[in-house]
């Protein structure tokens, strides 16, 4: 009887726990999206690695060329990253990726004399970006890639035709021939 008491009761429940699960789900991947843990972390490995630089300013580092700024921000564990000098007259004195814009917002930030962070851009373009005072007036500019939320299929993950595998495991089907 599709009136009853007890079907309308389910039919309730029911609705209630689509709606909390869609709920959920929604502020699940809305977090997801935004990814501020990811872009915290990579802030404070930003900053840990200026300082380091900004420490071996003192022995010249920043007067060897870009290729060397590069491959210690590979070190530093900020591959693909983009280390920029600035002098106090604003003039940029060593940058990592030459060609590349830097917005001058950035560089007047830079150049406060205090430390900060902050992004620019937007979608799949958008930059972290994180300044640093050095001696001598002058100022360091780290910039990194936003982190993207890697996405991969569920069924990516499982396989589904176990004869496939290149060597046998204990897992094989005993009816796949191996090779």
């Amino acid at each position: 009887m599709p009136g009853s008491l007890q079907s309308r009761l389910l039919l309730t429940y029911l609705l209630v726990i689509a709606l909390v699960l869609a709920l959920v789900g929604v502020s699940l991947l809305v977090f997801l999206v935004s990814n501020p843990v990811a872009e915290r972390a990579l802030y404070q490995r930003m900053e840990a690695a200026g300082k380091l630089m900004a420490e071996r300013q003192a022995r010249g580092f920043f007067s060897a060329s870009p290729d060397r700024l590069a491959a210690a921000l590979d070190r530093l564990e900020l591959p693909g990253g983009r280390a920029v000098v600035v002098e106090p007259d604003a003039s940029v004195s060593l940058d990592t990726k030459m060609g590349e814009p830097l917005p001058q917002k950035v560089v007047t930030q830079s150049l406060s004399g205090v430390s900060t962070r902050g992004a620019f851009g937007d979608g799949a373009s958008a930059v972290l970006y994180v300044t640093l005072p050095v001696e001598d007036g002058r100022a360091l500019i780290l910039l990194v890639a936003r982190p993207k939320l890697r996405t991969s299929p569920f069924w990516a993950m499982i396989s589904f035709d176990r004869c496939s595998r290149p060597a046998p495991s204990p897992w094989s089907s005993p009816f796949c021939s191996p090779g």
